[in-house]
């Protein structure tokens, strides 16, 4: 927004100064909230917490921009009566957006119910040779989920390219489409042979070998724990 005043003498220039500190003010507590929250938590996503932020700030916009206008109005007093235009229109400029703050504060905030999320917790692993990886988790958030993927070490664990006496294969709660209930103990069993490589790149499933799981959800997050095979 640009505002353009009428000035009748170069001491206006002092109100024009008032102005700008009142419209950068004006602009830092309307908009920075807003931006800050949008890197922070996505464009399409809005809280609570930021529409408390930002009523923070009217309060203190309104504290600093009371301030300055009670400085311009004791400056505009110590003007002659020929230059006190600027002043004036400063100070009306600034009451104006004074009351949009004001008003802005009594509307209370809408009500947005909090985001529903998963999250996937895992409780304990345990390997026993050759090979059975035990995996026990829950699912400690908001909504439900379901199984979409298994990894090991990035690799999906029905790849074409694994080969061995026994293929990686998964049992219990982690077979794909599997559904993970909010508050519910999950068990997973993946099995796998001590000769199994995966043939693309060498990496063989055998003693020493760390196997980092990855689960895979519906609902697009990734949930990594790991086991070292002896």
């Amino acid at each position: 927004m640009v505002v353009t005043m009428k000035s009748n003498s170069s001491d206006d220039k002092g109100a024009e100064r008032y102005l700008t500190v009142a419209a950068i003010i004006a602009f830092v507590t309307l908009y920075v909230p807003t931006i800050i929250i949008g890197v922070l938590e996505g464009w399409s996503v809005w809280s609570l917490e930021g529409e408390y932020l930002q009523n923070t700030m009217r309060l203190m916009a309104i504290a600093f921009l009371i301030a300055i206008a009670i400085v311009i109005e004791v400056s505009r007093k110590k003007q002659p009566s020929s230059r006190q235009e600027g002043y004036a229109i400063a100070e009306v400029i600034i009451v104006t957006v004074i009351i949009i703050h004001a008003v802005a504060l009594a509307v209370p905030p809408p009500f947005i119910p909090p985001s529903r999320f998963e999250m996937i917790v895992f409780e304990s692993v345990s390997v026993t040779h050759t090979y059975t990886v035990t995996i026990n988790f829950t699912n400690t958030g908001a909504t439900s989920t379901s199984i979409a993927s298994i990894l090991l070490n990035g690799i999906p664990y029905n790849d074409s390219g694994w080969v061995g006496t026994l293929k990686p294969t998964v049992t219990g709660n982690l077979t794909l489409k599997s559904a993970i209930d909010v508050g519910v103990s999950n068990t997973g069993i993946i099995t796998f042979s001590d000769d199994c490589v995966y043939i693309p790149s060498g990496y063989r499933l055998t003693a020493g070998v760390t196997v980092k799981i990855t689960i895979q959800t519906t609902g697009g997050k990734d949930y990594e724990t790991s086991v070292k095979l002896s």
